[in-house]
């Protein structure tokens, strides 16, 4: 017993001397660091530590928000004034433009709205400068390229088919000059959703047919001058998309909760509801008592959902199909892999959830973006309903969304925070968990 209380003594002392070093090491203030690497190392200390004190309010976060973004700007233009060579000027310049993304997110949360704020304008004017003297193109073509993604979210907003054409172009132009990375797949994939939604109205297959093929012509011509690896990635994710556009004949297929074999061919004459989801994505959670209401009503007259669960543990599939008690089909992409299957998130592109549509009774797709009061109309219009039970289930998934919107806010898109700045870059579409 003895022994052992020696070596936790030990033990003990050791974390100590580890945490009086990493004490001794830490820069106390941005005076004291006299390098570039001391300025970069306080800098990221200064982010990385947490609030000393909980932030119950909103203008608290604005606060911690705008001191990290302050200390960044700080940190960066020291060293710009102490940088010997284009590398560590190239730090400098990182740094500031974070720390202003930093406080014009700070900005744009105290104004509500997205507004040109004089940050904004700093910004703005640094990478007009930056091009303008044709320095640090990496940099400059990573802002330019932001902006564009966010032009992106006005046009899907406010359509405009000469506007989509031009961007259309635009896009090209930055699949080609913005290599080793997977924005074109992010550029064409944006444009691709506009097309399919003109600014909330109905789908316009021809439009997005002629803008797929457009693109995969244009990926296989000598003007696409990026590698192979990336090419073949782009394509994938194009031919992705245009197996889950209206009009197409997807083929789902994978492994049930039972570890059986999904039949999809077994659903050929009735409507099914394919939904893409995740056990963690509040937003597919706000669908599901819509879906529910649906299932109970038009079941019996020849409706079927279908849910495929990707980027998920079995478990969790598991435990949310039960609190829900979700009664339809049910497919774990978990389980599909290990059987040597493929994964659908892939086959289909799936870059966010939650991603739905719904089939015909000769399977194909006849309404992309499913969801809430579009798939209620729909299923309505197919089967007869009347308007008093449509607006109670729109009102019990928005009651489902603003429960859940606190907890799920920050994951809900992956460029929540890229939103707030027009040069900044929203995160590749590429990478999961996306909740739409």
């Amino acid at each position: 017993m003895t022994r052992i209380f020696l070596i936790l003594q030990v033990f003990l002392f050791s974390v100590l001397l580890v945490f009086a070093d990493d004490k001794k090491n830490e820069i106390a203030s941005l005076d004291d660091a006299k390098t570039v690497d001391e300025i970069t190392t306080y800098v990221s200390q200064s982010n990385n530590k947490r609030p000393t004190q909980k932030l119950t309010n909103r203008d608290d976060v604005i606060k911690f928000i705008r001191n990290r973004g302050e200390v960044s700007v700080a940190g960066g233009e020291k060293i710009l004034k102490i940088a010997a060579d284009d590398a560590e000027r190239s730090k400098g310049l990182k740094l500031k433009i974070s720390g202003l993304k930093q406080i014009i997110q700070a900005d744009n949360i105290y104004k509500e709205k997205t507004t040109e704020s004089e940050n904004q304008t700093k910004l703005n004017n640094l990478i007009d400068e930056l091009e303008k003297e044709g320095r640090f193109p990496e940099i400059v073509n990573s802002e330019r390229f932001g902006q564009f993604l966010l032009e992106l979210n006005g046009l899907r907003t406010n359509f405009n088919i000469d506007k989509f054409n031009e961007s259309t172009k635009k896009a090209k132009k930055w699949s080609v000059t913005r290599p080793g990375n997977f924005q074109p797949v992010t550029a064409f994939t944006r444009l691709i959703d506009i097309a399919a939604s003109k600014g909330g109205v109905e789908s316009d297959p021809q439009l997005v047919e002629k803008t797929i093929k457009d693109f995969i012509a244009f990926v296989n011509s000598d003007e696409f001058t990026l590698p192979e690896t990336d090419k073949k990635t782009v394509l994938e994710s194009l031919e992705g998309y245009s197996l889950r556009q209206i009009g197409s004949n997807p083929k789902i297929y994978g492994k049930t909760l039972n570890d059986d074999n999904f039949d999809w061919d077994k659903l050929r004459g009735k409507y099914v509801l394919v939904k893409f989801t995740a056990s963690w994505c509040g937003p597919c959670k706000g669908e599901i008592p819509g879906m529910i209401s649906a299932y109970e009503k038009y079941h019996d007259k020849g409706l079927e959902i279908v849910s495929i669960y990707i980027w998920d543990k079995l478990d969790a599939t598991k435990k949310i199909v039960e609190s829900e008690n979700i009664p339809w089909i049910i497919i774990s992409e978990e389980l599909t892999e290990k059987a040597g299957e493929s994964l659908q998130g892939k086959k289909y592109a799936i870059t966010g959830v939650p991603t739905m549509f719904l089939v015909d009774k000769d399977g194909k797709i006849i309404v992309n973006e499913a969801r809430g009061e579009k798939l209620q109309k729909k299923l309505a219009e197919i089967f007869g309903d009347s308007e008093t039970t449509k607006t109670t289930v729109v009102k019990k998934q928005n009651k489902v969304k603003d429960k859940d919107k606190d907890k799920t806010e920050k994951e809900t898109k992956t460029d929540v925070a890229n939103k707030t700045s027009k040069t900044s870059v929203p995160a590749t579409l590429i990478v999961p968990k996306i909740q739409q």
